[in-house]
């Protein structure tokens, strides 16, 4: 929109920028998560992006909300025709009528008859190789380098977004000298791509539990970013694709080839039923019928464990949301009200750093104290005015911290009178996206890193097994009212 110079608000968990147009109004469009959907504004249009994600287990309940909650005339849903037949239920249940719209793809997707392999002379400008760790995936950035001499982005999941897009940018120029991507399934949402060939490097991935095989509906996406968005020619005399939009996909093995390819001829699992999660009201309510000295996460559970749903809907997973609400079960102060803002926070659960800023977060609210992000203990900013990091992982150390201050602006939005200086904050957050991409510039040698001997080895492990940690090798890092009538267009 902003491009078309069309005003249009951004609204984010950690970030409002509002617009005016000639006249000084505030711009009546308005781009932003599904979690922060205004259900109460009357509107005209509204448009839900994803809605196959309709049904995942932590998100989900958002986009069911926003589904039924939202006053607007017309809902244009977008997504996996998947999602068609619960779509039917929900409209028929809300008393709305439904059109379908089904659109086909405009640029083909061809599956090739033969593997890479593990000949990185075969890569072509354009292509995007998929791995599921983070560190195969710097591995892998660093091993395409170094063999063909031409830069690499990443992208993968705990990248800042900020970080991804300025990846996705390099990538999608044709004249700067990013010619390869490496990239997560964080690829398959969100961004604006311009890939000619997906290459996975392998069809499972590790659910936090096991390893799994790559469900249909995933291949199918990730796939699907092949071909997708507008491709300028490359003035490299290796690649000898056409200029048309053909999307390309292949694997590093020829068995997941074969799986990929069943995949793509398959139609995705039908989603069955949408998340839900109780409105505050009903939760306060829950609370006082349990007793206000139970602690919060503890009524998180007898909740989970209690609520019976119609057979179209599930309960959300409250897993993280009971790990955020022990993280100040033991901190005196905090109002009910407080504990279901502070239970929702993003708060990542394997992040130690962003546990202990957390913890003292809470206690600025529970104290009542007003304070600027560098006034508060267990933060890590200070680590932003260092040459040199001792001891750790720049970019881990420097994810860590953007994650930490994007709490602090999440906080800072839903307690303002409590965490003061949100400029500075935001400041310190582009600071550290800066540091983050400069880190990603840097290509350090495998020889350097993991020794002459163990160079080959590397390499044989970061592109054949990205399914289990690299325990034996060291892998490289860079140096140091609704309304009455309502139509929903989907799909």
């Amino acid at each position: 929109m902003k491009s078309a110079r069309i005003p249009c608000n951004l609204v984010t968990g950690e970030e409002v920028i509002e617009e005016f147009d000639e006249t000084g109004r505030p711009a009546g469009l308005c781009s932003g998560t599904v979690e922060m959907m205004d259900i109460n504004r009357q509107m005209d249009v509204a448009v839900l992006d994803e809605i196959q994600m309709i049904d995942d287990a932590e998100r989900g309940w958002a986009w069911t909300q926003a589904f039924l909650a939202v006053q607007a005339r017309e809902i244009h849903l977008c997504g996996d025709p998947n999602t068609e037949e619960l779509v039917r239920k929900l409209a028929a249940q809300a008393g709305d009528e439904l059109e379908v719209v089904n659109y086909t793809r405009l640029s083909p997707l061809e599956i090739e008859k033969r593997e890479l392999g593990d000949d990185l002379q075969k890569l072509q400008p354009g292509d995007c190789l998929v791995f599921f760790s983070k560190r195969h995936i710097l591995a892998a950035k660093n091993i395409i380098e170094a063999e063909t001499g031409d830069k690499c982005a990443v992208i993968y999941g705990s990248l800042p977004a900020e970080t991804r897009s300025k990846q996705a940018e390099l990538f999608n120029d044709p004249d700067s000298d990013v010619k390869y991507l490496v990239a997560s399934d964080a690829i398959g949402m969100g961004l604006n791509l311009a890939v000619r060939r997906i290459i996975f490097s392998r069809v499972r991935k590790f659910n936090g539990h096991e390893l799994i095989k790559l469900p249909i509906a995933q291949v199918k996406q990730i796939a699907g970013r092949a071909g997708r968005f507008q491709t300028a020619p490359s003035k490299d005399s290796r690649d000898t694709r056409s200029t048309g939009n053909v999307g390309y996909v292949t694997s590093l093995h020829a068995h997941d080839r074969e799986y990929i390819e069943q995949c793509l001829a398959l139609p995705s699992p039908p989603v069955k039923q949408a998340a839900f999660f109780p409105s505050d009201t009903i939760i306060q309510e829950f609370a006082h019928f349990i007793g206000p000295q139970s602690p919060y996460h503890q009524m998180l559970a007898r909740l989970e464990a209690s609520i019976k749903l119609p057979p179209l809907y599930k309960f959300v997973d409250l897993s993280n949301m009971i790990t955020t609400s022990k993280i100040f079960a033991n901190i005196r102060g905090l109002l009910l009200e407080e504990m279901m803002t502070l239970a929702k926070a993003p708060v990542s659960s394997t992040d130690e750093r962003v546990k202990s800023a957390f913890y003292s977060f809470c206690l600025v609210i529970a104290n009542g104290q007003s304070k600027t992000i560098t006034e508060i203990p267990n933060t890590g900013v200070g680590y932003l005015g260092m040459s040199v990091i001792p001891n750790a992982r720049p970019s881990d150390t420097f994810e860590s911290i953007h994650r930490v201050l994007s709490l602090y602006l999440w906080l800072s939005y839903r307690f303002p009178t409590h965490f003061l200086d949100r400029t500075g904050a935001m400041q310190l957050k582009e600071l550290c996206e800066t540091k983050i991409n400069d880190l990603l510039k840097k290509s350090p040698s495998i020889s350097r890193i993991v020794g002459r001997k163990k160079a080959k080895s590397f390499k044989a492990t970061a592109l054949h097994d990205d399914s289990e940690p690299l325990n034996h090798l060291q892998p490289p890092s860079p140096r140091r009212p609704r309304a009455p009538t309502r139509r929903y267009s989907s799909f």
